[in-house]
């Protein structure tokens, strides 16, 4: 019996000690999330003109060689 209560006020103790102490400092390395959003955006327009450029640029080469036929 005094070891469950001893395991009981043990139990309590920590529990009482997590709930009043402050959170632990989480790291704050990295870019935040709209920095990444926005990188991300970015990036997704480029890539799309890309390939507008390039299936412009093999659609031209098709109408001039067609035209030249």
């Amino acid at each position: 019996m005094l070891t469950l209560y001893i395991h009981t006020r043990l139990l309590l103790t920590d529990a009482l000690e997590r709930l009043t102490s402050p959170p632990p400092r989480r790291g704050e390395r990295g870019l935040s999330e709209s920095v990444q959003t926005a990188l991300l955006v970015v990036f997704a327009i480029a890539a799309v003109a890309i390939i507008i450029v390039a299936v412009t640029t093999l659609l031209n080469n098709k109408a001039a060689i067609i035209a030249g036929s």
